[in-house]
């Protein structure tokens, strides 16, 4: 997976087809699966580093 591919601008343009059909967008933007696995992985890295930051600040 490429690092562009990790970025949730570029999953959401895959999922809106923000620029034309799947097939003519080629290897420019994830795979639909891959976009889905970005939207499900950023939450919850997002929330796993608050819990980190948050329990470190208390200490």
């Amino acid at each position: 997976m490429e690092i562009h591919h990790a970025m949730i601008l570029s999953a959401w343009q895959r999922l809106t087809h923000a620029h034309g059909v799947p097939e003519a967008v080629g290897s420019l933007y994830a795979p639909v699966r891959e976009s889905w696995i970005v939207y499900a992985a950023w939450p919850l890295a997002v929330v796993a580093l608050a819990i980190v930051v948050i329990r470190r600040r208390d200490v």
